[in-house]
């Protein structure tokens, strides 16, 4: 099968992340993980992945600052943000107070 691109799959929980990657694997993507946004950082060189697909809440760096921080290195990465919540009032109301 034909590699389609590289993407690094950043989730702190466990299982989402190994259901994600083995998901793209077989659609053919060559899959990076990282468990937070701290080792996403470490682990991203600009250029060398096409997409980062991120979980909203994470310990550590979340993914809005993830986003801010690779979007610095790289304005050119695709980036797709994935939170647990079932709607985005939610999502945005757990983190209302951080001023996001």
């Amino acid at each position: 099968m034909m590699n389609r691109g590289r993407i690094l799959v950043v989730d702190g929980d466990e299982t989402s992340r190994s259901l994600l990657r083995e998901c793209l694997i077989s659609f053919g993507y060559e899959v990076v993980t990282a468990s937070d946004g701290k080792e996403a950082l470490d682990k991203f060189i600009p250029g060398v992945f096409d997409c980062v697909i991120s979980d909203l809440f994470m310990p550590k760096i979340d993914g809005l600052e993830l986003l801010r921080n690779l979007k610095i290195q790289d304005k050119s990465i695709y980036f797709l943000m994935i939170t647990g919540y079932q709607s985005i009032e939610g999502a945005v109301s757990r983190d209302a107070g951080r001023g996001l």
